[in-house]
């Protein structure tokens, strides 16, 4: 994002390049113009959403960091120390995307979730028909990936917010696409047309573990992000290409629901007593990558 919230084309191209890539396939400059032609208009279209960023702060303004309940009796805390900046757990949104952000939380199933919540928020699964490459994609990295999207460029700067110098863990990342769903008689069944396809949003969310012990399956700490980008394509209106704003709307407004009700699932898992201890006692220094450091 930059500095006023928005996504940047690069990001929305990095998550679709990414995925198509792990599927074998490429993506087309083609798509890349629409991407960008899409952003570029839809940013422009009066939506009335109001963009902002997610909150910033150090490891002591993490909520899951602060509660009394979880606070080591004993030893020091890194409430006095100095770490960098991080992106605190909340949404960041903008008029057609939406982020949900949450860490540390308890062990649970979030890409489920997402499909849980999207089904209740009228979404329903969608295979781009006009975009042979777009697959769903799920992968699972035995190792702690930085940056979002995954493999997105200046590493360092795109560090995931649990990410420590040596820390160790596992990724998993995936990519999704929904569409609202379609209403249906009981006795009639209309023929999907081109109109049905030029609207959708593509999910991409990661989920980081991090071990801090040997015994990883104790280390009930992990990191959740997930982007719900809403995709179109424009159609000759007799004067010109136009978006269907209608539909944009209503597929950013189910994105804003699922969001904020994926947020809130996470909330209520907390992490392990022992994690939070450990994340409380650490040198704030070893959040601050390092030349040569581990980051991946």
């Amino acid at each position: 994002m930059d500095g006023h919230g928005v996504p940047a084309f690069s990001d929305v191209f990095l998550g679709i390049e990414l995925a198509a890539a792990a599927t074998g396939h490429s993506l087309s400059l083609a798509d890349a113009a629409a991407a960008s032609i899409f952003i570029e208009t839809a940013l422009n279209i009066g939506s009335g959403f109001e963009s902002w960023s997610f909150p910033t702060g150090g490891v002591q303004d993490v909520p899951a960091l602060q509660s009394p309940g979880f606070a080591a009796p004993d030893g020091p805390t890194t409430y006095t120390g100095s770490s960098r900046d991080l992106n605190l757990p909340g949404i960041a949104r903008d008029a057609t995307t939406v982020e949900a952000l949450y860490w540390p939380h308890g062990h649970c199933e979030p890409r489920g979730e997402v499909s849980r919540l999207a089904s209740a928020a009228g979404l329903e699964r969608y295979r781009p028909r006009y975009h042979p490459g777009w697959d769903d994609v799920v992968k699972s990295e035995p190792r702690i990936l930085s940056g979002f999207p995954i493999g997105a460029s200046k590493e360092n700067k795109e560090l995931p917010n649990g990410w420590y110098r040596g820390s160790r863990g596992t990724t998993l990342f995936w990519r999704e696409f929904y569409r609202i769903q379609r209403k249906q008689s009981l006795f009639t069944q209309k023929p999907e047309t081109y109109k049905d396809h030029r609207t959708f949003l593509v999910v991409i969310g990661a989920m980081w573990h991090y071990h801090h012990a040997a015994e990883f399956w104790l280390n009930d700490d992990y990191e959740t992000r997930v982007a719900f980008r809403v995709f179109s394509q424009p159609f000759s209106s007799g004067t010109g290409w136009a978006y269907d704003v209608d539909q944009i709307r209503k597929h950013r407004q189910a994105a804003e629901r699922v969001a904020t009700a994926l947020h809130d699932y996470l909330a209520a898992l907390p992490p392990s007593r022992t994690s939070v201890q450990f994340r409380r006692s650490m040198n704030p220094m070893l959040l601050h990558p390092s030349e040569g450091s581990d980051a991946q």
